[in-house]
């Protein structure tokens, strides 16, 4: 029988938790679900690639066939500075002929290096979020083509999430119009509430947050995010 590790046993628990809180289910776990976790060394600053670099690495790490993936969720969160701190993906994918269903986690530990491990299941297995009609590599290669300073957001730590749950369209929704930004190949093509011949079947919307952490006792943080801007892409 094949021992299970220690930490697969921590990295399933608490996954499953999440997932639950999160509206999702998992149905069973078992360690070859386990994507072990590995040192993952990307440009560290979202105007260099690192979002699309951390793709690059989840491809060489599931041997997906990547020309099948479909985003079902992505969270990340960027530094003042513009550094990646957090990456949250999920999507779908076949891999040997088998649609199964991924969720990675990356946390940045010093430098341009992080961490990243996760768990994969058989498409069958987990209750999700319905895929969108995109490819997770796109998406974010595209979020690091915009300009956050120019929406006036520099200086601030963002959090970028898929817009995909009601709670979060809520939040979008209740955004002014102009908190609302179309971008086409990393350009700003409207800054105010899309019209239909303004997005294509295979926009995206992402809800852009401020988080914001104050100091309490024995060191630790109170933090809040609040929603800031839509963002088509």
């Amino acid at each position: 029988m094949k021992q299970i590790k220690g930490y697969e046993i921590v990295i399933g628990a608490v996954l499953i938790i999440a997932l639950m809180v999160g509206g999702y289910g998992v149905i069973w776990y078992s360690p070859e679900s386990v994507l072990p976790r590995e040192k993952i060394c990307i440009a560290p600053n979202i105007y260099e690639n690192g979002l699309a670099g951390y793709w690059d690495a989840v491809l060489d790490t599931t041997g997906i066939d990547a020309s099948t993936a479909r985003l079902t969720r992505l969270k990340t969160g960027i530094r003042p500075d513009g550094a990646i701190e957090t990456i949250d993906l999920e999507f779908l994918a076949d891999r040997d002929g088998t649609s199964r269903f991924y969720t990675l986690w990356y946390r940045r530990d010093t430098g341009s290096c992080g961490w990243s491990d996760g768990l994969s299941y058989p498409e069958q297995a987990v209750e999700m979020s319905i895929p969108l009609p995109v490819n997770p590599g796109p998406v974010l290669s595209g979020i690091g083509q915009i300009r956050f300073a120019d929406l006036n957001f520099s200086g601030r730590y963002l959090v970028i999430e898929t817009v995909n749950t009601p709670a979060l369209t809520s939040a979008a929704d209740a955004l002014s119009p102009d908190a609302v930004f179309v971008f086409r190949n990393g350009t700003l093509v409207s800054s105010h509430q899309p019209g239909p011949d303004t997005l294509t079947p295979r926009s995206v919307s992402l809800l852009v947050s401020e988080r914001v952490c104050i100091p309490q006792k024995y060191g630790e943080l109170q933090c809040n995010t609040t929603p800031a801007a839509q963002i088509f892409l």
